[in-house]
């Protein structure tokens, strides 16, 4: 994109990729690892509580997207695919970094790590 900057001109452009909801995330991470996977939201409230080091930085990152509407704002996604064709959807990217995954702890709303507990198979080349 960097090396054809005349085709967008002096445009601001949004950093973007595809706008999924939880659950859409969990279904496509199983749908390609095989790992059963269920989105369940945390509140900001938990969050802090689970992770007190650093929790409240995302609780307060959280609420700021949330505050902001910036989880559902209007982005020309169309418009980023064609100045840059190599976009990679949410799918395509699973795919290309390699997964299969494994989980190899169980994630529940006491997991105390603030994403979730999954590593890439050893197999993989």
């Amino acid at each position: 994109m960097f090396d054809s900057w005349q085709s967008w001109g002096a445009r601001d452009l949004a950093v973007i990729g595809d706008s999924l909801t939880g659950n859409e995330i969990a279904a496509t991470f199983t749908q390609v690892t095989g790992t059963p996977s269920t989105y369940i939201p945390m509140p900001h409230d938990e969050l802090r509580a689970a992770v007190p080091d650093f929790g409240h930085d995302y609780a307060a990152m959280f609420q700021f997207f949330a505050d902001r509407d910036l989880y559902t704002r209007a982005r020309d996604i169309n418009l980023l695919r064609r100045l840059h064709p190599d976009l990679m959807t949410f799918e395509d990217w699973l795919y290309h970094t390699g997964h299969p995954c494994r989980v190899t702890e169980p994630v529940t709303r006491t997991c105390t790590r603030p994403m979730p507990c999954i590593e890439p198979e050893a197999s993989r080349p």
